[in-house]
């Protein structure tokens, strides 16, 4: 049977991360034809038969366990290839979601494989019963639903386009890979613009439009974090051994970038995070 569900919005939702604007399953759908888009962000996959979806100039297709995360106010038509088309689907929108959504590796609309679909099935339906409930708290729950259920959805698909971004994400993996590694060495710009192969200016290039910030300073935010665990695991070390342990030979430069980066001195983070004894 065709569920939907429309729920109100007050003014605890409306201030949520992320809340939901709709939500149905089981639905036969149309022909739906979008020229200025939908108002909210949204996420469809086929359960029975096949749709199509024209987006940007190009035809996709969803067959069963493919799906399309739509941003807001993209145009987009889609409509059924098969007699009949069934599928799931919510929308949802938030306070500063824009950045959430793309924080979480949906970086624009797009389409999608989705494994373990029966999985997602009940997700839909955990997510109608939390949506119609009339705890007092259903809108807090619903929105950590909602935050979670985009977090396993990124994990189970498998983009059928690329975008730019992922693209570039992708092309550094190699280096994230090995400044986790080797991050307690010295490490210079050409090493890791070898690895990809790129120049050295095109690889600030890259850092700087996946993470907005420079390779050296990813490699000192690596390092610092990996001194925080140090410092909470091997209490007998002294800042001077951490900081060489982590590749920085100079304990005032350290301590200088560790005030920096944590607002606070490494003796300061000790105190506050490991425990006293008398």
């Amino acid at each position: 049977m065709q569920t939907t569900y429309f729920p109100l919005q007050d003014m605890t939702s409306s201030s949520l991360p992320i809340y939901l604007s709709s939500l149905g399953y089981d639905y036969i759908e149309g022909h739906m034809h979008r020229p200025d888009g939908f108002g909210r962000y949204q996420w469809v996959h086929t359960t029975n038969g096949e749709g199509e979806l024209s987006l940007h100039g190009r035809l996709y297709s969803l067959p069963v366990g493919h799906g399309m995360f739509l941003y807001p106010n993209v145009p987009h038509t889609y409509y059924p290839k098969s007699a009949q088309w069934t599928t799931e689907w919510l929308s949802f929108d938030g306070k500063d979601i824009a950045q959430l959504v793309d924080a979480i590796g949906f970086h624009s609309s797009g389409v999608y494989q989705l494994e373990h679909l029966n999985q997602f099935k009940m997700h839909l339906r955990e997510g109608y019963r939390l949506a119609t409930s009339t705890n007092q708290y259903s809108s807090l729950d619903m929105s950590s639903f909602l935050y979670s259920f985009l977090i396993e959805l990124i994990k189970n698909v498998k983009p059928l386009h690329k975008t730019s971004r992922s693209n570039q994400y992708d092309k550094l993996q190699p280096i994230l890979l090995y400044l986790e590694v080797h991050y307690s060495q010295p490490i210079v710009l050409e090493t890791l613009a070898d690895l990809i192969h790129v120049s050295p200016q095109y690889l600030c290039t890259l850092f700087k439009k996946v993470f907005n910030t420079r390779p050296s300073v990813y490699l000192n935010h690596l390092r610092i974090n990996k001194a925080k665990e140090m410092m909470l695991t091997q209490p007998h070390k002294s800042i001077a051994q951490i900081a060489k342990e982590v590749g920085i030979e100079s304990p005032s430069y350290f301590s200088a970038l560790f005030k920096k980066h944590e607002k606070r001195t490494p003796n300061d983070f000790i105190s506050l995070h490991r425990p006293q004894y008398d």
